[in-house]
């Protein structure tokens, strides 16, 4: 670096100008060199010059093209020797085997936008069909943990692993990289600032996408099963008048209490006490309409502890008191009987 190009903290580089002032500028541009999107001469082999990678900072993004006019249908082989994560972003439309390790990921056709990511001493292995073009990000740790603490506003307890191996189509990544491509391919003033960006861009966009998709994994609940459902109801419809803990209830499925609430609610869409309240103020409407039972009599036997509290909760629930509930229906039934 020259002596009037002086770097941040963060990375900056301030270039001095003859008439004293100063400017930004991206990694590398001091040097006259800026990066380019070199052509792969091997499948998913970081392209950039030798002296480039070796004055690069560690957590420099790597950008390299992989394409192929005329196919023969060889296999190519790359066992992501270095720590970089691979992230392959399709250009256009081919026809491929695309197998991670043992596994056929991918048999077939290829959309422009999908993207697949591949982890650091992964084998992975192709066989080419049709012409391809393909944009190749290479992620460092220390750029994966810099755009994890961006998306989730903390450091990483450990290493940034993105996981899913599978080819995923994205609008947002597709548009990102086609973006990348034609700037470089017009001839334009592309200085490291605005690859990086980009770059950046996408990888924040692909590493967010994967921790939603895991927390969405992680909330979600299997449905309680039928059989247990049906015998949660009958426990429930059994001991009305008695109280009902979750922990009776969970048992009389043989499942603890956490993981029958949240089957429960995923099967029924309420909570088991909820539904507890709900089967109650049922029954007593029951029997409000159809005995002549006093309304603390009926609250006893639907498992309220008082007439205030099953009063309380039958307004709730019904939007009327039980006197005036059973009146309502009483009425209902006379005029009825009139009209008859």
């Amino acid at each position: 670096m020259s002596e009037a190009a002086k770097v941040t903290p963060g990375g900056v580089n301030v270039k001095a100008l003859p008439d004293g002032s100063a400017v930004l500028t991206a990694p590398w541009e001091t040097s006259g060199t800026p990066r380019t999107i070199a052509a792969e001469t091997g499948w998913r082999c970081d392209a950039r010059p030798a002296a480039a990678c070796s004055s690069s900072p560690d957590g420099t993004l790597g950008l390299s093209r992989w394409r192929l006019a005329a196919p023969g249908g060889e296999r190519v082989v790359n066992r992501s020797e270095g720590t970089c994560h691979t992230i392959a972003v399709s250009l256009k439309s081919t026809d491929l085997t695309f197998c991670h390790g043992a596994r056929v990921i991918c048999d077939g056709r290829v959309t422009p936008g999908v993207t697949q990511i591949t982890q650091p001493g992964q084998e992975v292995s192709a066989i080419f069909r049709a012409p391809c073009d393909v944009l190749h990000l290479y992620a460092p740790q220390e750029l994966l943990r810099e755009c994890y603490a961006h998306v989730c506003g903390r450091a990483p307890g450990g290493e940034v692993m993105l996981g899913n191996a599978a080819l995923v189509p994205d609008v947002a990544v597709s548009r990102l990289a086609h973006a990348l491509v034609w700037a470089h391919v017009e001839g334009s003033t592309v200085n490291d600032l605005f690859t990086d960006s980009i770059g950046l861009a996408i990888v924040t966009r692909l590493l967010s996408r994967e921790i939603h998709a895991t927390h969405k994994a992680q909330r979600a609940v299997t449905e309680l099963p039928r059989w247990r459902l049906k015998r949660a109801i009958e426990y429930i419809d059994a001991h009305l008048s008695e109280p009902i803990g979750l922990q009776d209830i969970a048992q009389s499925t043989g499942l603890t209490r956490m993981h029958f609430a949240a089957q429960f609610r995923a099967a029924t869409g309420m909570s088991p006490h909820d539904y507890l309240l709900q089967r109650r103020i049922e029954t007593a409407q029951v029997l409000l309409a159809t005995t002549k039972q006093g309304v603390l009599d009926i609250a006893l036997a639907t498992g309220f502890r008082s007439q205030t509290h099953f009063t309380t909760v039958f307004r709730q629930r019904v939007g009327a008191t039980p006197a005036r509930y059973r009146a309502q229906v009483r009425d209902a039934d006379h005029l009825t009987y009139r009209c008859d």
